[in-house]
């Protein structure tokens, strides 16, 4: 796909790629609870406007930003405390892309939620069976030893993540996600995931049944691509 050239707050970047590194380094640089300073704020409300719900994240207008952790999500992210003192998050991705996230996109994430228990728990168990004197695993890709912090969860060919999301869907005859299964957007909401806890506990059941993992470096994780992601079968395990 080509790249889509975007300029913020008078900055150009060469792609959207470009742009989410330029913001995901500024985030990086603050503590959870830290203000974000001058003028790295003047860049984050102009890059807000961007947002497909940027009068909704702005509100009764910006006060400053803050950098706090993400509800559900063991990561940081940026927050807008607006001049009322309410405060929300807003996806940095959407602001760059200037789109909302798909139905698809959310019925995804809602799914990735209803799991992360699990596969947070798989973790633990795992690195308790596993790790060396310093607690560390080696990752399977590049051997090199791993923090827990470091390892990131990897489904194991056939059934990659994407293809038990799908086949879900399928199981309940379905080609797409019902919006009504999703919680709809609101302040400090980091998530999509299920309004229905019966749909939540399926998915939860499916995936269990189905998915079988791996813990490779969460470095090296995003740079994989396809079939190249998995091939140790050996410390793949399976969901209880």
């Amino acid at each position: 796909m080509p790249k889509k050239p975007l300029t913020v707050n008078g900055r150009d970047f060469a792609s959207q790629g470009e742009a989410t590194v330029y913001y995901r380094n500024m985030l990086n640089r603050y503590a959870p609870g830290q203000r974000v300073s001058e003028p790295e704020a003047v860049d984050l409300a102009e890059l807000l406007t961007r947002h497909p719900e940027a009068a909704e994240k702005i509100g009764a207008g910006i006060d400053h930003f803050e950098v706090r952790m993400a509800p559900q999500f063991s990561t940081q992210c940026f927050w807008v405390v607006r001049t009322d003192g309410t405060a929300t998050d807003f996806s940095m991705g959407s602001c760059i892309t200037g789109r909302a996230k798909s139905v698809s996109q959310e019925f995804r994430e809602a799914c990735r939620m209803a799991v992360q228990n699990d596969i947070n728990a798989a973790k633990r168990t795992y690195f308790k069976a596993r790790q060396d004197a310093s607690g560390r695993v080696p990752c399977e890709v590049t051997g090199r030893p791993l923090t827990m912090d470091e390892a990131h969860a990897d489904h194991r060919e056939p059934m990659r993540f994407e293809v038990i999301v799908a086949g879900f869907l399928a199981s309940k005859g379905r080609d797409e996600p019902d919006p009504a299964w999703l919680t709809v957007s609101r302040d400090a909401q980091a998530v999509t995931t299920f309004v229905d806890r019966a749909i939540h506990e399926e998915f939860r059941d499916y995936h269990r049944r189905l998915a079988r993992l791996r813990w490779i470096d969460d470095r090296v994780n995003l740079s994989l691509g396809g079939k190249g992601q998995l091939r140790h079968a050996k410390a793949s395990i399976k969901l209880k």
